[in-house]
Order: structure tokens, then C-alpha cells, then sequence
């Protein structure tokens, strides 16, 4: 055998197990992975490992090896074959290549190495079949590890709720010992037209109980969420364990017209003391339409290290609110840095604000930039931890700069009880060029049941808040240089 005719035999073996074996997760390799050699018969366009034509995805699985198989349908399917119906691929590591069609899909279980890739979320659209049942789960039962899903790639799918839908869309719930690991989400859209009456998005592992049995180490990116109306937050992540997971390039909306008093994004313990959702961090991720009284972009309740970077934020009531959790814990390390918000945003009738934080959390907000005055900027039980650094703006209808020592400086404080909802009109006594940022926490005395709001001028301030029957105590300051 001649060299020459070595290395062409040897590069067609190769091809040859890279084009029909398992797709790594990634995109790539997952989108240029080659379709079948010859056309199947009319009513059996689905290739199985580029070779056997079925009519069904159940039928062209039935014929999968434990070792799995590739489920090519990118070729004009039959109308059986845009049924997906419901599917659970068991130990067997299965890819599904979905054409520029719109399928629908009754329930898919999420097993190790199971890879559903579309074209792209502009062209693939799998509809939910059944109201009721989430399109993605976790398997329900079993024992470590079958029960942990790895290694997932869902790509490039339109993913639409059937009407009246109570269901989530992509529901990661661990049962006891499960979980989700080292998996992938890219170029997804979900609820754009048919919003899901749950969640869009949920990873629970309240179930899964310690590591290795955990929602960890997840990547989600260029992924669209849409909120449907009165709904749950478009992503929600609780539970015990769930971890180290980043978001880029993604949008979390609520819906138009607004509803009130929703949130957009939910990381919380969910009654877990141990492990608490930590190191979570989300790279230019916009957040919009969380109207009304307490709607809110981003609520967490028990965890540590949540980073919000280059984030924008967009007819947000509220941006952020940080609660004690259900297992008594607070929200430590948390950082929203190089963000944009909008003029509309915080801007609500006197009922907006940046951030809301209780006495057991922290917020470092830094080098982030606004466009108009919000209603109120950092408000709550406390504001002890809270932290700023670098450029806001201060002034409606343009940008007005604040240093880092001016920031922090208190001119003025005091004392003062509500009655009717308002403090008597606190006089200022600094001389100020424009009117200060002025904060207000509520010593506990009294009743306060809205949202606390401080208003001021050069020359006074009036804490109040957002209920008329309101009678707090509260302490306030302004800052100023």
C-alpha cells in the first residue's frame, strides 16, 4: 500500500467516525454533522446513524443501539414524523437533528448525552402538545448516577406552550438523588408567541439532596424567555446544590401589556439551609416588562455570589430585591457591575426602585449608569451592606456623574413617623447644587406595608410610602460632598 493511498484511507476513516458518532456539545459539531448518504422513501425520512428510513421517531429508536444512535429528520419529514410525541432515551446516548419544520412534542425526558439541535430558534419550532406536562424533564425516578442527566445539548428550537397552558417549558426538577450536570442551552426561544403558564425555564434541585446529585456546572446562552401574564418568573433556580451555572447573551421579559407585582428572575434556597444556589453569573442579560406594584427583574432569596454584568434592564419597576430566604439564609457576594438601565426603569408612579435588600444581604453596585431619576434608588429593611463605586446618573434628562467619595458622604440625617403615609417635610440644612440621593429604612416601629419611597429637593425631603395608612418610624440620610 502506497503512503499516498494510506493517509487518503485513513482520513475517510476518520470522517467517517466523526460523522456518525456521538456530537460533542457544542454547537459546531452538533449543526455540521453530516445527513444521511441517500434519500429515505416518501414517509420515511428519518435516518437512523445515516442509513435504516422510519416513519416515526419511536420506530427509528426502537432500532437504536444501548450504545445510542443519531436521529437524523432534517430531511422533509412525514407528518407522523413531526409528532414527537412523548420520548425517553433510557442509558442510550441519542442526538435528534431537527429540519426548518414545526413539530410538536408531547414530553421528552432528559437523559445523559441526549442532543436535540434544530436549524436555529428562527426555523425549528416544536409546539407543546399537552397543556399539563412540561416539554423537557428530568427523569422522575431511579438510582445514581442513570438518575443524573450529563453531557445535554438542547440548540436552535423554537419552543411554544400549547394554549391554556399550566406547564413549565424546560423543567430541570431533580428527583431524590438526580440531577443535571455539564450541559449545554444555546440559541433557544421560549413562550414568544404561546407563553408558558409555569415556568420558562426552572432548575429545582429541592429534591436532589447533596452532591454529586445537583444542578451544576451549566451553561445557557443566547436563550429568549418570555413570562406569560400572572405567571411565574421566566427563570427561576432553587434549591440545595444548584450551582456555578452562567447566563450570556439571554433575555428573561415579562409580558406586555404589564401585569404587577412579578418577577422576571428567581434564585432562591427554597427552604434549603446547606449549599444555598451560589456562584451564578450572568453576562449582557436583559431583563424588561417586570410592571405594576413589586414587579421586580431580579429576586433572590438565599444565596452567595451572584454577578449581573453588562446587564441591561428595561421597564423594570424594580431591579433587584434581595429577601431572606425560606431557610433563613440571605443573599451574600452579590454584584451588579457595567449595567445599563433605562430611563423607564425604576420609574413607576412613585413605586419604583434599584434595588430592595434586607438587613441580612448585600449588593456591591458599581460602574453602572442610568438614563433619568428613578423613584427611589436603594431601598429597605437596610442598606448597611450596600456599596457603590463609579458613575450614576443623577439628574433627569441627562448624565451627571457621582465620585466614589461624594457618594458616600452623609450631609444630612434624622428622624421622623409617618402619619398618613408621609413624614412631615424634613428640612435640609447642607446646601446642595441639585437634590440629593437620600435613603430611608424603617426601624421596625410602627406599620409599614408599601414600598418606601424618599423624595427630596435642594432643600427638603419627605420619606412616604406607597400605602396611605402607613405609620413607620424611620431614619434617613442624604448624601452629598
Amino acid at each position: 500500500m502506497t503512503k499516498l493511498r494510506f493517509l487518503l484511507l485513513a482520513t475517510l476513516a476518520l470522517f467517517s467516525s466523526e460523522a456518525w458518532g456521538q456530537v460533542p456539545p457544542n454547537s459546531d459539531a452538533a449543526v455540521t454533522q453530516s445527513t444521511a448518504t441517500s434519500s429515505c422513501a416518501t414517509g420515511e425520512q428519518i435516518h437512523l446513524n445515516g442509513s435504516g428510513c422510519y416513519s416515526t421517531l419511536a420506530a427509528a429508536f426502537a432500532k437504536c443501539s444501548y450504545q445510542g444512535c443519531t436521529l437524523d429528520m432534517r430531511e422533509d419529514p412525514s407528518p407522523a414524523a413531526l409528532a414527537l410525541g412523548t420520548f425517553d432515551p433510557g442509558p442510550s446516548a441519542v442526538t435528534i437533528l431537527l429540519g426548518p419544520y414545526k413539530y410538536t412534542l408531547t414530553q421528552m425526558t432528559v437523559r445523559d448525552s441526549l442532543h436535540v439541535v434544530g436549524v436555529t430558534s428562527g426555523a425549528t419550532v416544536v409546539t407543546a402538545s399537552s397543556p399539563s406536562k412540561a416539554m423537557f424533564i428530568l427523569p422522575l425516578s431511579g438510582r445514581y448516577p442513570s438518575i443524573v442527566a450529563q453531557h445535554v445539548l438542547l440548540q436552535g428550537l423554537n419552543l411554544q406552550a400549547a394554549p391554556g397552558s399550566t406547564a413549565d417549558g424546560i423543567s430541570m426538577v431533580a428527583a431524590s438523588g438526580g440531577g443535571l450536570w455539564y450541559s449545554q442551552f444555546n440559541d433557544l426561544v421560549l413562550g414568544s408567541t404561546t407563553p408558558f403558564g409555569g415556568y420558562a425555564i426552572l432548575f429545582d434541585s429541592n429534591a436532589g439532596g447533596s452532591a454529586p446529585a445537583t444542578d451544576q456546572f451549566i451553561s445557557m446562552r443566547d436563550v429568549i424567555a418570555f413570562r406569560g401574564p400572572n405567571a411565574p418568573p421566566a427563570l427561576r433556580v432553587t434549591g440545595a446544590y444548584s450551582g456555578q451555572m452562567t447566563f450570556e447573551n439571554c433575555q428573561f421579559d415579562g409580558p406586555t401589556p404589564h401585569d404587577n407585582g412579578h418577577v422576571n428572575i428567581q434564585i432562591d434556597d427554597g427552604g434549603q439551609t446547606a449549599w444555598i444556589p451560589y456562584s451564578i453569573v450572568m453576562t449582557n442579560v436583559t431583563s424588561q416588562h417586570a410592571g405594576g406594584p413589586n414587579g421586580v427583574a431580579i429576586q433572590l432569596g438565599g444565596m452567595e455570589g451572584f454577578v449581573c454584568q453588562g446587564c441591561h434592564f428595561e421597564d423594570d419597576n424594580g431591579v433587584i430585591r434581595e429577601a431572606l430566604g425560606k431557610g433563613n439564609r440571605g443573599n451574600w457576594g452579590v454584584i451588579i457591575k457595567d449595567s445599563y438601565f433605562a430611563g423607564d426603569v425604576a420609574r413607576d408612579h412613585g413605586r419604583g426602585f434599584i434595588s430592595d435588600t434586607d438587613a441580612n444581604s448585600s449588593l456591591a453596585f458599581d460602574d453602572n449608569v442610568f438614563f433619568g431619576t428613578p423613584d427611589a434608588y436603594f431601598i429597605g429593611a437596610s442598606t448597611k451592606y450596600v456599596t457603590t463605586k463609579g458613575a450614576v446618573n443623577g439628574a433627569s434628562g441627562g448624565w451627571q456623574p457621582f465620585s466614589f467619595s461624594s457618594f458616600f458622604k452623609i450631609a444630612d440625617q434624622g428622624t421622623c413617623t409617618m402619619a398618613g403615609g408621609a413624614c412631615p417635610e424634613q428640612k435640609l440644612s447642607h446646601t446642595y447644587l441639585s437634590p440629593p440621593q437620600c435613603f430611608a429604612n424603617w426601624n421596625g416601629t410602627g406599620t409599614l406595608t408599601g414600598i418606601l419611597k424618599v423624595p427630596s429637593t435642594t432643600s427638603k425631603v419627605t420619606p412616604a410610602s406607597s400605602v396611605e395608612t402607613d405609620t413607620a418610624q424611620i431614619n434617613w440620610a442624604c448624601l452629598g460632598n
